[in-house]
């Protein structure tokens, strides 16, 4: 698969008969919903100029082979020193609200795909 930002090699994975070497659908579809929540949350957090320190994004698929297809994203992320409890509630709405206001996400709820959001907001302590 290539675009002109990515170029990325599909192959069956091997648990399938395939090579395993290279992207397959269930990556795919994963790294699409995730990368639509972080890109959203991301410019949510610019909007409201909450500064961050670090934000990072665990997202994990169950196997699309059970009825239940699921995507868990777990964001942490840390606000600078001093940061006060309005700048920690405007990240807590922002977490939710990228979920509602994701594309992908959106797209996948409506086929039946449950999306799970999480977020542990930490003020860095003081030195």
């Amino acid at each position: 698969m290539e675009t002109a930002a990515v170029h990325v090699p599909v192959a069956i994975p091997t648990d399938l008969g395939g090579t395993g070497e290279g992207g397959d659908p269930k990556s795919f579809l994963l790294s699409s919903a995730a990368t639509c929540y972080l890109l959203t949350l991301v410019g949510m957090l610019q909007m409201k100029k909450v500064p961050t320190n670090f934000l990072t994004l665990q997202s994990v698929a169950s196997d699309p082979k059970k009825p239940d297809f699921t995507i868990d994203h777990a964001v942490d992320i840390e606000l600078p020193e001093g940061a006060g409890d309005e700048a920690v509630s405007k990240v807590e709405a922002a977490i939710q609200a990228a979920d509602q206001a994701c594309l992908i996400g959106g797209i996948l709820k409506k086929g039946g795909v449950a999306i799970n959001v999480s977020g542990k907001v930490a003020v860095k302590a003081a030195a």
